[in-house]
């Protein structure tokens, strides 16, 4: 059973809390106390840290509400009216059937193959809406070639149009909350990633110090952490004498080497920039810049395994 450091956020401020109360029942002068003094590292300012972290955090966590009810009134909008366009598309499909290209005039991405080829974004889907609404308004009250397709399936082309402004109003909307979010996720990983590398000295300190390391560390506050909600656990494996790209690593969270050997890795994806030292049965945080990052092994005789954690 494995004692790790949990990958979110808030499982790590709980758990620096249960270090704090650790470090100061083992007294003064201890040995963690003097890794700190050799770092120099001022415990209070990392504590400080904590309610500053926590703050930014609200922040994210409430854009990200925000933008995820900005969908929910895009789609729910938006629905209707981007059902009728797409039938209004085959409907003029099969009213010119041996010119399929000329309902390239309403807005439709029509494929060589006759195809129309919709995009996957609402903002590249309004465009669309835009054109086909407008195209349709050039003709006079009732000459629409799609009138009898929107008569018979009781669509108003009006009603249509102000429910894709309202969609549209959302959309602006999610973008603008969720880039807040992501924002405020920086500025809090910023803030809590010198406490995060504490944490993981603190780790690394324990394990080497003591025989029966995981029992330590139990006591310390590690725990046998679950994965937050969208990330997972993954294995990773370099050859000998050989490296590997690692993808989707989350920021915040920690790698493991569990190899009786050191290893070492380099932030990015250049494997010309600089190898950082990995040591044998240690961790490190994964920080800015690091969402991918390369693994390497500088064994001749054994395959290399790390443990990081990643989106799903």
């Amino acid at each position: 059973m494995r004692r790790v450091i949990e990958s979110n956020f808030l499982g790590q401020i709980d758990l620096l809390g249960r270090i704090d109360t650790y470090k100061t029942g083992l007294g003064a002068g201890n040995y963690i106390e003097t890794m700190l003094t050799n770092e120099g590292i001022v415990w209070t300012n990392i504590m400080a840290a904590i309610p500053l972290a926590k703050a930014k955090n609200t922040l994210k966590l409430s854009f990200a509400a925000a933008s995820h009810n900005d969908i929910e009134q895009r789609n729910s909008k938006s629905k209707g009216p981007l059902s009728h366009m797409l039938g209004g598309g085959q409907n003029l499909k099969s009213i010119n059937p041996s010119n399929v290209g000329s309902i390239s005039g309403w807005g439709f991405p029509v494929l060589a193959s006759g195809k129309i080829k919709y995009p996957s974004k609402f903002s590249d889907m309004y465009v669309i809406w835009q054109a086909y609404f407008a195209k349709d308004g050039t003709y006079g009250v009732g000459l629409s070639p799609i009138q009898p397709y929107n008569t018979a399936n009781k669509i108003v082309m009006g009603d249509d149009n102000v429910l894709m402004l309202a969609a549209k109003g959302f959309d602006d909307s999610f973008i603008t909350d969720d880039a807040s979010s992501v924002a405020n996720t920086a500025l809090r990983n910023g803030i809590w990633e010198i406490p995060l590398g504490v944490i993981v000295k603190i780790y690394n300190l324990i394990k080497t110090t003591n025989k029966s390391a995981q029992t330590v560390l139990g006591l310390a506050g590690f725990k046998v952490a679950a994965n937050a909600p969208g990330h997972r656990n993954q294995t990773t494996k370099a050859m000998q004498t050989d490296s590997t790209l690692v993808h989707g690593a989350i920021i915040g969270s920690v790698a493991y080497n569990n190899n009786n050997f050191d290893c070492w890795y380099i932030k990015g994806t250049n494997p010309l920039g600089t190898k950082i030292p990995f040591p044998k049965n240690s961790a490190i945080a994964v920080t800015k810049g690091m969402s991918q990052f390369i693994f390497g092994n500088p064994n001749a005789l054994e395959i290399a395994k790390i443990l990081v954690t990643v989106r799903r």
